[in-house]
C-alpha cells in the first residue's frame, strides 16, 4: 500500500488505509511502526471517535490463518 509519509514501516494484516475517491486525499491510515506499536492519522471528514472505533475494529482481527 502506498501510506502517506514514513510511519507505517512494518507489514502486517491490520494495516489500513481509507481513501476518498473523488479527490484522492487519504482519509485514514492505520499500520504497524514496529514491535507492540501502531500510528493511527486520520483527517476530515473523519471525527476522532469515528477514527477509534475503526482502529478498535480493526485491532481485533487477527488476519488469515494457514493450516
Amino acid at each position: 500500500m502506498e501510506f502517506v509519509g514514513d510511519r507505517v514501516a512494518k507489514t502486517s494484516s491490520k494495516n489500513f488505509l481509507f481513501q476518498v475517491v473523488n479527490d484522492g486525499a487519504e482519509v485514514l491510515q492505520f499500520g504497524k511502526l514496529g514491535a507492540g506499536r501502531y500510528s493511527l492519522d486520520f483527517g476530515y471528514p473523519i471525527t476522532p471517535m469515528q477514527a477509534f472505533g475503526l482502529f478498535l475494529c480493526s485491532f481485533g482481527w487477527v488476519g488469515p490463518t494457514t493450516a
